[in-house]
Formats: structure tokens, C-alpha cells, sequence
């Protein structure tokens, strides 16, 4: 029997593995729904849309959004050994001070700025100057500066700097108004994800145990403590023992639906579908909320963008090097600002620049128009006309 149990090893569950097994005196076991992350799209950063609809995707889609038209908005979430760690855009953003001290006010004591601040620190390995502010040096987490960034990329934080979006040389630790290159999970041009961080290590250690390709389908409780995990694995079921409890680290999405399946939740949602309701927590499984994306698409003049990053020179400059297009994270650069007026405590806008095209959350086939000259003055004047 294991002490504790932790269901889920995104990038939650890979921190919570490494950190609950140091002292070496608790018995630990993970199960991940997914396996190892071996796919080698999973290394390349331009390849992580390379793995939307795959085995290693939940590939889950929302119900119909009213303020979409009724459309089902594709949503991919990692299944795997390190999650959406191992298939996300890779931006290391330490977020906004104001929004740590917003979750204190709001009754979350002990996770305001001053409190998280040097643990973020503490946990990244930054590989780039320190840019006027001091950075972690000797934490687990791989940071890199964006050394593969497109010259369109570059041109947009120099327009944004130009507007009036200045900034500060480093953003993370700051206030975040202004414009800059996204700073990266990356290693010598190859993601480095929380499964790398974190669980690796961890695996050499002989208190704690990783059962993959086992899906919780349920939660045990003994009075009102967790004290065992049911998981699918093939065509069979398994349950396994917890003598301390049960962590859920099964992201926004499956951690609620866990804890559904156990009977927590809306009790007249679980009467209706059969389950055995074990408490009435009307707020389980609702209230996501997700900030709104609303992508700007523009022709260029010539095919030098990502659309561009599979051609052979391109695969030749990764193979060898570890450069260009295909090192790149792909959303290359943000800048963040505010639209509304009067009294406020951070930016409530962000814009982020992509030399690629993203279209239906980067699942519709990219779409190539050979580029063409500009029309003549003469042409234009006959079009308006």
C-alpha cells in the first residue's frame, strides 16, 4: 500500500511527484491516463499542433458556445507522461503580481506575490542575461531566451515598443505592460517540459511507483477521508490502496469529472445519470471560465513564415543545429496593455504575434496562396472605381 495516491501526471502531478518523494520517507504512486511521451513532435517545439488528434490528446471539444455561433471550440489537453507540458506554446510567464494578490484577497492566504515570488525563482534554470532583474539559476526548469524568433516576430515588439508599449527589459517578476519576445521552456533548441523537469528525476527514486495507461474512473472514500483510486486499464478495472489519501491532479477538466464520477457534485446532475451521490457540491464540474482568442489572419508576400518550417533546408538546420523555424515555439512574441479606463491593478489585454497561421485552434489544414505582387497604382485605382 502506498501513503498517497496522485491521479494525473501533467505538469501538476510531475511537481507533486518530484516534491512528495524527496524526503524519501512516503510511498507515492501516480497514475497517468497516457504513457511515455516518445513521439519525437513532442521534442520539436514547432511540432506541438502535430499532436492535436492524436493518441497522446484528449482532444476534448466545449459544449456549443452561444457567443461563438454555437461552435464547439476544440480543446487539447495532454495525455501523457507530462501532460500539456508536452504540447503547449512553451511560454514561461511567471504571470502578474496582481493577480496572486487578488487569489489572497479572495480568501487564498499564503499565495500573494511576496509568497510565490521566490519560489518561482527558486524552480527556473534561466540560461539568458539577467535583463536588470535576478532570475533563477539553479532551479529545475530549463528557461532560454527566444533565440530562434522570425524577423516578422522581431518587427512586431519594435512597432509595439515604438506605440508605446515600452516595458521593462524582462517581464517576468513585473508588471507586464509592454512588449517582448516570449521567454521559453527550452534546452539547446528542444522543449523541456515538466515530465523533463521534474519526473525524470523523480523516477530514479525506489518511493515512487508510475502506473500509465490506467484511467481513474473512480474515487473510494472510508468515513471522510479518500482512500482509494479505481482505474480503467484495457478492458479491466484496478483499485488501488491509499493509506494517507488521494491528490487530485487531473487538470481543470478532469479533476472535476473525477470527482463527478465519485459522487461529489450537483446532487440533482448525479440522481439524473445514476450515480450514488455522496455530497451535494453544486459547484463541481461548473463555473470555467476561458479567456476569449480572437485570431487576426494576414496574407505576407512571400512563403517565409512557419508555413515554411518542414521544407528541407529547414529540417536540415533542426536535425544539425537545432535552429530555426522548427525550434521556434511558434507564438513567438506577446505584448500586453490595457483598454479600459480609470483605476487598475494589471493589463487587461494581451496580444500575441504568430508567424503562422492559426485557424480553428490550429486544426484546420493551413491554407498556402502563392504569393503575388501588389497590385499597380493603376489596378487599384480601377478596382476602388
Amino acid at each position: 500500500m502506498h501513503e498517497l495516491i496522485i491521479v494525473g501526471a501533467g505538469t501538476a502531478g510531475c511537481v507533486l511527484a518530484d516534491r512528495l518523494t524527496a524526503s524519501g520517507r512516503l510511498r507515492v504512486l501516480l497514475v497517468e491516463a497516457g504513457e511515455k511521451p516518445t513521439t519525437p513532435f513532442v521534442k520539436i517545439p514547432a511540432g506541438f499542433a502535430k499532436l492535436f488528434k492524436s493518441k497522446v490528446d484528449w482532444s476534448l471539444l466545449s459544449e456549443p458556445e452561444a457567443a461563438a455561433g454555437g461552435r464547439r471550440v476544440f480543446t487539447p489537453r495532454g495525455k501523457m507522461l507530462g501532460g500539456s507540458s508536452n504540447m503547449n506554446a512553451q511560454i514561461h510567464q511567471w504571470c502578474h503580481p496582481a493577480d496572486f494578490d487578488g487569489w489572497v484577497a479572495a480568501g487564498a492566504l499564503g499565495w500573494g506575490w511576496a509568497d510565490v515570488a521566490p519560489v518561482l525563482k527558486e524552480q527556473e534554470c534561466w540560461l539568458g542575461e539577467d535583463g536588470g532583474r535576478a532570475r533563477g539559476r539553479g532551479g529545475p526548469m530549463m528557461v532560454s531566451p527566444n533565440r530562434n524568433a522570425h524577423a516578422l516576430t522581431k518587427r512586431f515588439v519594435e512597432a509595439a515598443r515604438e506605440a508605446g508599449l515600452a516595458g521593462e527589459a524582462d517581464y517576468n517578476g513585473g508588471e507586464y505592460e509592454g512588449a517582448w519576445l516570449c521567454q521559453l521552456t527550452h534546452k539547446d533548441g528542444r522543449r523541456f517540459s515538466a515530465y523533463d523537469a521534474y519526473l525524470k528525476p523523480a523516477l530514479r527514486r525506489g518511493n515512487l511507483q508510475v502506473v500509465t495507461g490506467a484511467h481513474a474512473v473512480r474515487i473510494g472514500f472510508e468515513g471522510g477521508r479518500a482512500a482509494r483510486v479505481t482505474v480503467r486499464r484495457g478492458a479491466s478495472e484496478e483499485t488501488y490502496e491509499a493509506a494517507r489519501g488521494v491528490v487530485l491532479a487531473a487538470g481543470a477538466f478532469g479533476s472535476p469529472q473525477l470527482l463527478l464520477l465519485s459522487g461529489i457534485g450537483p446532487a440533482s446532475e448525479l440522481t439524473r445519470v445514476g450515480i450514488p451521490v455522496r455530497r451535494d457540491a453544486p459547484e463541481v464540474g461548473a463555473n470555467l471560465q476561458e479567456h476569449p482568442l480572437f485570431p487576426m489572419v494576414f496574407r505576407t508576400r512571400g512563403n517565409d513564415t512557419l508555413k515554411n518550417a518542414e521544407s528541407l533546408p529547414n529540417l536540415l538546420r533542426y536535425v544539425f543545429f537545432k535552429r530555426g523555424m522548427l525550434a521556434s515555439n511558434a507564438v513567438e512574441a506577446f505584448a500586453f496593455t490595457s483598454v479600459r479606463g480609470g483605476a487598475r491593478s494589471a493589463p487587461d489585454l494581451e496580444l500575441i504575434f504568430a508567424p503562422f497561421e492559426w485557424r480553428n485552434e490550429a486544426s484546420s489544414p493551413r491554407r498556402f496562396t502563392p504569393s503575388r505582387s501588389p497590385p499597380s497604382r493603376s489596378r487599384r485605382a480601377r478596382a476602388a472605381g
